[in-house]
């Protein structure tokens, strides 16, 4: 390679380091931030220049520092008094100057030369005077290229009798678009009529020093290119017929808050407005108080048939009524009407005349200045049923209108409606059903007092997209709907809002018919839980501002199952505490779709304080893992002591009942008897004894002296008596059970001394227990002396209601007849009942 090569190579690659560096370096500048002292600069992107920020540095006089670049300078709220001469010549590339809120007076003849290319010019809130001396002719010569001017709120021109429109300064703006200014009583110069590119004229500002008692013919002869004119606020009190007819172009006209101008004087108005083209006209508060009543009648817009007006504006005008025949008279092109905050007698249904050609139709505040909550019906009560709606008829606003009363049936034709706001009034139901409202798509009932809503409201081919049903009473409503019936026609439904409704409880089916849903809030509600299904298409659940501790297990299953789902759970007492301790690592592992996490908080027993925000997830969820293991076992020792302790009572309470069966098997095993469960065939040889006798000690003369003598004397029967036939040495109880088994029958002496006895009432219980394992009824009662049958226990109670015992006599023949049958008893095998 030659040397001439190989400095060709060094020349190009310094070359593209040098380009490099600068490209780096001018993005740099782009980027950073420049100090303008006293003001501040910063990239201006409308313009690629600078923007110069000196607002609010009580300047008087401009900065001599600031960058010959700057293409937007900010001088507002500053103290500047006069323009000096060639004030803004070294800014020759300005396009925005903000002079507004200083104290200018004075404005030289040449305080505006060299910044020919300036585009917007602000001089509001100064201390400007409209008249020739102020603005000299020669002052605006060089801004050519302006296209807005702002001198609006200077002084009020009415304390100046010389004031007037200074038109030969303004005849220079030829490039003049926007103009603010305060309106004068007197004409617009033939200055103005330079002004070939005029389309927004402004005489109102915010401090209403705008003066047009009269609007005469000639006002407005010389701006015939203004397409908006806003003279509100301008006193006007009245106008002549030709006015506005200079104005053919005319698209806009605001002539509100002229409250003595009224209706009678805006019919002068629009008459030179025949054939202009005239889309939108404000005649907003044109009477002087709330207290007038006026009625809109043919005559007051009889003129506007002849225009092109989509939207009329006649709000706050005390209107009670409207012409019948005033809808003939307004034009077809007629698209929006706002006539809010009137007190029509008839309410909006003055405005569903099928001839209206209304599309959107704001009735905002009606009824405000009449006794309040009418009832809607009354609004129906004398229009024919069914409703010819006006068939382009697609939006009705009609809040703060004091409706009250249920909400259907109601049937309309040739309906297109497509949104019908009616939040902020008093309706008690919605029953429905809305038959003709298939085009309904946005229902905004708010802020009512629904607490009934029915199941059939919608046709079943409705179109609602958006229902607004929060801050109503259809908490029990929704609790009672089971089935899921309320919402089951809603197939096409995208939003559906429910809050602020105190709502306690959802059933699982209250959204099965919201098959195509993506946002359902529930927010300002009463839920302690949520385990409503929902439908696939979900994308976000608001459940903020509940009661909601946690969710249960399966619910959150659902979540997972639906990946696009955001759910907000702010503003709710989340269960820090190791019950809830699922929940939060189920927060915490969806923390990416869970909104609201910040706004929780926690509501625990084991964290640091009850109801303290929720700073951090894992830090709550590492302190309940901790301490939770701990309860964890102590909860296991405590649940399995209660176990042990409940199957103790149960087994005390087993034996208890069976007490002298356990009792009667104990002596028997002790003394190693045989039990025989077969003794249908039993042989009397078997039984050493015919009778064992229970008695007690105060009746054993009764046993020694007779018993003894009519059955082991008389009878030849083989008794056992515990006073002759105990063996000695042995203990009680295993006596007795041991003389019980080996006799056929035991025959107790019933007398109160034998309900006293302990020992009475084991041999009791044990002659029972024994004729159990016989199958035999082998006790024999015999009542020696009266016992109340509420004293004896339960199954000798039984046998004297039955009559089954035998009743001691001391008569001769009495007595006979006793003997015999105990001695018959004694001798008889019963199987046992």
């Amino acid at each position: 390679m030659s040397s001439c090569e190989m400095g060709s190579l060094v020349c190009i690659a310094t070359y593209m380091c040098v380009y490099l560096a600068c490209l780096l370096f001018a993005d740099g500048m782009k980027n950073s931030h420049i100090v303008c002292p006293p003001c501040t600069c910063e990239r201006d992107m409308r313009y690629e220049g600078l923007m110069v920020n000196c607002i609010g540095l009580r300047l008087k006089s401009l900065p001599v520092q600031l960058p010959v670049n700057t293409t937007t300078l900010l001088l507002s709220n500053n103290e500047v008094k006069n323009l000096t001469e060639q004030m803004f010549q070294r800014f020759s590339h300005l396009r925005a100057l903000d002079l507004s809120n200083n104290s200018i007076v004075v404005i030289h003849e040449n305080a505006f030369k060299g910044i020919s290319k300036l585009k917007k010019l602000n001089l509001q809130f100064n201390q400007l005077v409209l008249d020739s001396q102020t603005y000299h002719p020669n002052v605006f010569k060089d801004l050519t290229e302006l296209e807005e001017l702002r001198i609006v709120d200077n002084v009020n021109n009415t304390d100046h009798p010389h004031a007037t429109y200074p038109d030969q300064s303004f005849k220079h703006l030829t490039s003049l678009k926007v103009l603010y200014l305060d309106g004068l009583p007197t004409d617009f110069g033939p200055g103005f009529g330079q002004l070939r590119n005029l389309r927004n004229l402004t005489l109102s500002g915010y401090r209403k020093y705008c003066s047009l008692p009269v609007l005469q013919n000639t006002t407005f002869t010389n701006v015939p290119t203004v397409q908006h004119l806003n003279i509100s606020y301008c006193d006007i009190i009245r106008t002549d017929l030709l006015t506005f007819q200079p104005l053919k172009h005319i698209q806009l006209l605001d002539i509100s808050d002229n409250r003595h101008l009224g209706f009678n004087n805006l019919t002068n108005a629009t008459y030179g407005l025949q054939h202009s083209s005239l889309q939108i006209l404000r005649a907003n508060r044109i009477y002087p108080t709330w207290d007038v009543c006026s009625h809109l009648r043919v005559s007051h817009v009889k003129y506007l048939k002849q225009t092109q007006l989509r939207e009329l504006h006649i709000d706050c005008n005390g209107i009670i009524g409207i012409e019948l025949n005033v809808v003939n008279y307004l034009p077809q092109s007629l698209e929006r009407l706002f006539a809010r905050w009137n007190k029509f007698q008839s309410g909006f249904i003055l405005f569903m005349n099928p001839r209206m050609p209304l599309k959107f139709l704001d009735i905002t505040g009606i009824n405000v200045l009449q006794k309040p909550f009418i009832s809607l019906q009354r609004h129906l009560r004398n229009y024919p049923f069914p409703i010819t709606c006006p068939p382009n008829l697609k939006t009705i606003i009609a809040p703060l209108c004091s409706l009250k009363g249920p909400i259907g049936p109601l049937h309309l034709i040739k309906s297109n409606i497509r949104k019908v706001i009616m939040k902020h009034n008093y309706f008690t139901t919605l029953e429905g059903p809305l038959v003709g409202s298939q085009k309904l798509e946005i229902l905004d009932l708010s802020h009512n007092v629904l607490n009934t809503i029915g199941d059939k409201v919608f046709e079943k081919d409705n179109s609602v997209q958006i229902l607004n049903l929060s801050y109503n009473h259809l908490g029990v409503a929704l609790k009672n709907d089971k089935r899921g019936d309320i919402f089951e026609r809603l197939g096409k439904i995208r939003h559906l809002d429910l809050s602020g409704n105190s709502i306690s409880d959802l059933p699982t089916r209250i959204f099965r018919g919201l098959r195509n849903v993506k946002t359902i809030n529930l927010t300002d509600n009463n839920l302690n839980s949520f385990q409503a299904y929902l439908s696939k298409s979900m994308t976000k659940l608001d459940l903020g501002g509940n009661k909601i501790q946690m969710l249960p297990p399966h619910v959150l299953e659902q979540f997972d199952k639906l990946p696009k789902l955001l759910v907000n759970l702010g503003y709710n007492p989340i269960s820090c505490t190791c019950e809830g301790l699922y929940f939060l690592r189920w927060l915490s592992y969806n923390i990416h779709r869970v909104l609201g996490v910040e706004a929780m908080s926690c509501s625990t027993e084991l964290y640091i304080t009850n109801h303290s925000e929720i700073t951090s997830l894992d830090v709550i969820i590492g302190i309940l893992a901790k301490r939770c293991s701990v309860v964890n076992i102590v909860t296991i020792s405590v649940s399995l002591s209660l176990l042990i302790l409940l199957l103790g009572v149960i087994f005390v309470a087993i034996c208890y009942r069976h007490r002298w069966k356990l009792r009667y098997l104990y002596h028997v095993g002790r003394r190693g008897y045989q039990v025989q469960h077969a003794v249908d065939n039993v042989s009397d040889d078997l039984f050493e004894y015919d009778v064992f006798v229970s008695y007690a000690a105060p009746d054993r003369r009764f046993v020694i002296d007779a018993m003894m003598q009519e059955l082991e004397t008389k009878a030849e029967l083989r008794m056992c008596i515990h006073d002759r036939d105990f063996l000695p040495g042995e203990v009680i109880a295993t006596n007795i059970v041991d003389t019980i088994q080996r006799s056929r029958k035991t025959l107790i002496v019933l007398s109160p001394s034998f309900l006293k006895s302990h020992w009475c009432e084991f041999e009791y219980n044990m002659a029972i227990m024994e004729g159990v394992h016989r199958r035999q009824n082998i006790v024999i009662v015999v009542l020696y002396e009266y016992v109340p049958v509420k004293d004896l226990p339960k199954d000798l109670a039984v046998m004297f209601r039955n009559n089954s015992y035998l009743e001691y006599s001391e008569e001769v023949f009495g007595n006979v007849v006793f003997w015999r049958n105990v001695v018959e008893s004694i001798n008889t095998t019963r199987i046992a009942d």
